[in-house]
């Protein structure tokens, strides 16, 4: 399961990194887009710290709700379940591979 969850947060953070390049202008809004980017480097560095994995996954929730309130002056509630839902999976797959015993 701990090869699983590192492709899984590796794939999440990756993929959030290369949609933050691609969609959101730095020069616009450098602050969603330093976090959101902070937020995906903490997925993908997941295999050398598993706490990594609770800082990058809130980060990039916060960003969400950062890009939805300020770069769409609007959130999108579907995209809020749908990333509240990934987070919550990653987050209790973390906790069963590493506190439960």
């Amino acid at each position: 399961m701990f090869y699983i969850l590192t492709v899984l947060s590796m794939l999440y953070g990756i993929l959030m990194a290369l949609a933050t390049i691609k969609i959101m202008s730095f020069s616009e809004h450098p602050i969603i887009f330093i976090i959101n980017l902070v937020g995906a480097l903490c997925l993908i560095l997941y295999v050398k710290d598993y706490r990594l994995l609770y800082v990058g996954v809130a980060i990039l929730f916060i960003a969400a709700l950062l890009n939805g309130m300020i770069v769409l002056n609007r959130l999108t509630p579907s995209h809020i379940v749908v990333r509240l839902i990934v987070s919550l999976v990653l987050i209790g797959a973390n906790y069963l591979i590493h506190y439960s015993k």
